[in-house]
């Protein structure tokens, strides 16, 4: 049921692995949790709660994942500038940001999945969230390479088509690894849910923009800090050392980043499809269901 319209809809609730499972399929898996708190729509300022508390809840997950994505992500960029080389140079940009891209994107879907369980009331396995990423992966590639054609064309067209893409484009990455679709299809439901929200969008990029910028200070003069911190320190240490510190910082800022664009997402959804009633629906079909399968209570003194 839509809250624009008229029209009635089928949301399939949470599947095994974190994500909505195939059509006609039931809702198995997870483990669901007390005390949810009750989706709704929401504004800026409450959006960037539900994501702290989301990633707080979450921390050691979706953290510790990203962290094990970016080590080798930047040990391999760091690889590509013998001599310490300039990171500008083009040659150098050429490979490190498709490396860089390609770590952002399994972050941002690792964390997709976990998020979307947390927020369904379903503790996700790490082993589910792992099969979901490599079956999801061709596909989130296709869609990324194929979005970020349009708003890169769209940014050297005065800037403001590539802004206006990179919004409606927003959630195709995030609709393959939860929904289960293709790219065209994840492109169409992305720009579906963007039809409205563009101003929340706008207002949480900025705010998110400056939540970010201790990380990115600590990200480019993370070395030469600990240099000045430990001159006593061997350059191989103090290399090893910046990193982790560097791996540590990325992972915390694109596992928050994943984690906003999930409670766009859910909130997206919440405004057009009424995700929030159809699983008010589902919870209360599900707690009357286990109320007639539980046995009846045996009359006192009497015989079954």
């Amino acid at each position: 049921m839509r809250r624009d319209d008229d029209r009635m809809e089928r949301l399939s609730p949470l599947g095994r692995d974190g994500a909505p499972p195939e059509p006609g399929s039931p809702a198995r898996g997870g483990t669901l949790e007390e005390g949810l708190p009750e989706l709704a729509p929401r504004g800026v300022g409450q959006l960037l709660d539900v994501a702290t508390d989301s990633i707080k809840s979450r921390f050691a997950p979706c953290v510790g994942l990203a962290f094990l994505f970016w080590l080798p992500g930047q040990w391999l960029v760091r690889g590509l500038e013998p001599g310490g080389g300039d990171p500008l140079d083009p040659l150098l940009a050429f490979v490190a940001v498709p490396i860089t891209v390609f770590v952002s994107l399994l972050v941002s879907a690792a964390v997709a999945v976990i998020t979307y369980g947390t927020t369904l009331g379903r503790h996700v396995p790490m082993r589910a969230v792992l099969m979901r990423l490599a079956a999801s992966m061709p596909a989130i590639l296709t869609t990324t390479v194929f979005s970020g054609v349009l708003i890169v064309t769209g940014i050297f067209a005065c800037v403001l088509p590539g802004i206006f893409f990179a919004w409606r484009m927003l959630f195709a990455p995030t609709i393959v690894v939860l929904e289960r679709v293709g790219p065209i299809q994840a492109l169409r439901r992305s720009w579906a849910l963007t039809r409205v929200g563009v101003s929340r969008w706008l207002a949480t990029v900025i705010v998110t923009y400056f939540y970010m910028a201790p990380f990115t200070v600590v990200v480019v003069y993370n070395e030469r800090f600990l240099q000045d911190l430990v001159p006593v320190a061997s350059p191989e240490f103090i290399a090893g050392l910046s990193l982790a510190l560097e791996s540590f910082m990325l992972a915390v800022s694109s596992a928050f980043y994943g984690v906003l664009v999930t409670v766009l997402y859910v909130d997206a959804r919440v405004r057009i499809e009424a995700l929030d009633l159809d699983l008010r629906f589902e919870r209360i079909v599900a707690s009357r269901s286990s109320a007639a399968s539980a046995p009846a209570a045996r009359p006192h003194g009497g015989l079954a």
